[in-house]
């Protein structure tokens, strides 16, 4: 892998195992563009459906999901979480439990 970080590509393939195994329904990642075909032939390798963003130069916003619906989700999220919902669903997507999401709510939207 020349000059890939394979620090990067080791989060990616840890994002696609929790995705895969059910531990989250999606998992976003940012990605330096010299290491983003690296980071698509990982999540192809495990089946799984990407979704690349330019972040900022050379640098990409990479989202792993298992279920085709949830790009629905994705693709409806803010640029900046703001609301209760926002952070909703972001926690959903994360996996994080109903009761972590609520209290990250209580504490930091307005």
């Amino acid at each position: 892998m020349p000059n890939t970080t394979p620090a990067t590509l080791t989060i990616v393939e840890e994002a696609c195992y929790a995705v895969n195994h059910g531990m989250k329904p999606a998992a976003m990642q940012p990605v330096h563009s010299r290491d983003l075909h690296e980071a698509e032939l990982i999540v192809e390798r495990e089946h799984l459906w990407l979704k690349c963003s330019l972040l900022a130069d050379d640098w990409y916003e990479v989202w792993v999901y298992k279920n085709k619906t949830v790009r629905k989700i994705i693709d409806g999220l803010p640029a900046e979480p703001k609301t209760a919902c926002d952070h909703a669903l972001l926690g959903y997507l994360f996996g994080y439990d109903t009761e972590s999401i609520c209290e990250y709510i209580e504490e930091h939207v307005k």
